[in-house]
């Protein structure tokens, strides 16, 4: 499958943004594999709607509760992802140093 030309997604990306962009050739491969894959999934989410009421056509209602499903999952994902990062310690060198600075106080305690 070609992927296609760097300019296409400056393109796109310029008339929403009205802004110029350069994107590089490996991010306009990421773009391009993520479209696929949210094409796919609108694809089989509008599928599912419209074999739920039984109908062999899809049209744009389909379409559209698929989005918003599709969009409200995604939503969940990132705060899901987000909720989850908040709970991990960070590995920043503050929270090192904070974490050093209470291990020596438990040291000083100890050695009163």
């Amino acid at each position: 499958m070609k992927i296609p030309n760097n300019n296409v997604y400056e393109n796109i990306i310029q008339g929403h943004t009205k802004k110029k962009v350069t994107i590089k050739r490996d991010a306009a491969a990421v773009l391009y594999l993520r479209y696929i894959l949210y094409m796919k999934t609108l694809a089989n989410e509008a599928d599912r709607i419209a074999f739920s009421q039984r109908r062999r056509k899809l049209e744009v209602r389909d379409i559209v509760e698929a989005e918003q499903i599709i969009g409200h999952a995604s939503e969940t994902a990132y705060a899901r992802s987000r909720h989850r990062a908040r709970r991990t310690p960070t590995a920043s060198p503050s929270a090192s140093r904070h974490q050093r600075n209470t291990d020596s106080e438990k040291e000083n305690d100890l050695s009163e």
